[in-house]
Parts: structure tokens; sequence; C-alpha cells
């Protein structure tokens, strides 16, 4: 049961006074304008019947991320909501409620900016270098780079979407019906909701820009590339047929000096008839015997004649 000591000299010994709404709020008056005196702290004001102290969601010894902003809001979102609750366990779970809600919203929307940053540093895995109006092509991996970037981008934005999404929806009921004045006690979860949702658009904001310059990026990158390919193409058919023209010329020599090694073993240069073994011109076979028309000397129809 909740409980104040409010005026420990009047309390009955291990008894503790009831404490109503109207002292609750003229103690928590009193508190406002006693500020400054370290008895009339937030934590002096409420605890439990259990040999247990406890705060109303205030964490002395922070040691996580949640709990160290919680206690940054801890103080605002006190003096906003505990006037609405008056109870320390409820005001305790809204407490930590919202605190958890909020914490994941501004882990998200920071985590989507540090990674949209990064897409757009000069990162060599990163799409910086393309958002510049005039950038160098490296090669035709710079399509890939973009479309990636590309990817990412859109899931950054999509992301973000989710969140706007749901702080919009929580944002909408914070408000009386009719839409135009905040419910009472819920000023800091709209304040924080409206600078979130600011800067969401923001966000947004930059990201569709981004895209643009990248699909745009991507569309020069493709053009050059194509017209890079072709080139290299037609430059590679150009030496491929070189090198098979080559290569068959290279096969009809190796194949002449063959034939002539046969037919004329103790040739010299130029060769002549005399030099022929015309037995030997008879027994080639069909392969060699193609080339014997093809040597200016051998093609001589008398060498086939039979001796």
């Amino acid at each position: 049961m909740l409980v104040a000591w409010l005026c420990p000299e009047e309390a009955e010994p291990g008894k503790c006074p009831r404490v109503t709404i109207s002292v609750l709020k003229q103690y928590r008056k009193q508190i406002t304008e006693r500020r400054g005196n370290a008895n009339c702290s937030i934590e002096g004001l409420l605890t439990y019947t259990s040999d247990k102290k406890e705060t109303p969601g205030r964490v002395k010894l922070a040691k996580t991320g949640k709990t160290e902003y919680g206690n940054t809001i801890f103080a605002d979102f006190y003096d906003e909501y505990f006037s609405v609750c008056l109870d320390s366990r409820k005001f305790r779970t809204e407490f930590k409620h919202e605190r958890g809600r909020e914490f994941s919203v501004k882990k998200e929307v920071s985590d989507v900016s540090e990674t949209s940053d990064y897409h757009r540093s000069d990162n060599p895995a990163a799409a910086g270098r393309f958002l510049a109006q005039y950038f160098k092509i490296k090669g035709e991996k710079d399509s890939t780079t973009t479309r990636n970037n590309i990817s990412k981008m859109k899931s950054l934005d999509k992301r973000l979407s989710e969140v706007q999404k749901e702080l919009e929806g929580h944002d909408a009921g914070l408000f009386k019906p009719g839409g135009r004045h905040v419910r009472q006690g819920r000023n800091t979860m709209h304040r924080f909701n409206a600078e979130h949702l600011d800067c969401i658009r923001n966000l947004k904001a930059d990201i569709t820009a981004t895209l643009i310059k990248l699909d745009e990026a991507l569309n020069r990158v493709k053009r050059i590339s194509s017209c890079e390919r072709k080139t290299r193409k037609s430059r590679k058919d150009k030496q491929q047929r070189l090198k098979n023209k080559r290569q068959k010329q290279e096969r009809i020599d190796t194949g002449m000096m063959e034939m002539l090694d046969a037919i004329a073993p103790n040739r010299a240069d130029p060769i002549t008839e005399d030099m022929i073994d015309a037995q030997a011109v008879r027994s080639l076979n069909l392969r060699k015997a193609t080339y014997v028309f093809e040597h200016p000397t051998t093609c001589k129809p008398d060498i086939w004649r039979t001796g």
C-alpha cells in the first residue's frame, strides 16, 4: 500500500498515515517550492511498506544505455506525469515502458543516421564518389557498387517509415478527442515524438535526394560501361582474328617443313628438282601431300611421274 512520511513526528510508532490525493498534491507543491532542499528529493517522496526502499524508476548507479537515458528524462517525466497517476507503482511501470519506447526509437533513428552517413562517405564500398556531379568511372564494378548502395538506402528508408508510422500512431493517442489539445501528463511524450518525427522527415529527405543521385549515377555507369564493353568486344574480336590468322600460318609453315623433310632431306636453298625424291612424294599421306601444291618448287607435275 502506498504510504508517505509527511510528518514523522506526528505518526504513531510503527505506523504510517494514510495518503490521500489532496495530501499528495499539497506535499508535491511543497516539494516544488523547496526544490533546493536536499531533504525534499523525489526519492524521499514515496516509498513502499517493504523494508527495501525503491525509487519510482530512477536508477542511482546506471550502467546501461537505457538506464542512463532514463535518468536524463526522469525529472521531467515525473513532474509531468505523476500528478496524473498519483500511484508510485503505476508511475514506475509507466516510466519504464516510456523509457524503453523512447530509447528504442532514439537508438533506431541514430543507427539509421549513422548507416546513411556511411553509405554517403568516401569508403570504396560506399557511394560517396557517385554523388558528385562529375565522377570517374573505374569499371563495370561501379554499377554493382551503385546498385548495392541503392538497395541499402531503400532498406534504411523502409526502417524509418516503420518508426515514423509507430510514432505517429502513438502521438495520435496522446491528444484529447478532437485532436487539438494534448492530454494531461503527456506533454513530454508529445515533445519526444514531435522532435524525432522531424528528425525522421529530414533523414528521409536526405535519403530520397541520395537515391535520386544514385539512380542518375547508375544510368551513367551503365551507359558508359555498355559503350566500353562494345569497344572491348570489337577490339577482342579483331585480336582473335589476327591470332587465328597467325596460328594458321604457323601450322602451314610447320606442315611445309615436315613435307620438305620427307621428300628432300638433303635440300639446299633454293630447292631444285634433283633434290626431290619422287618416290617419297608418291608415298606422302594426304595431310602432307596438300603442301606439295603450295610449295613453289614441288608443285610441278613432272615429279609425279614414275621413274
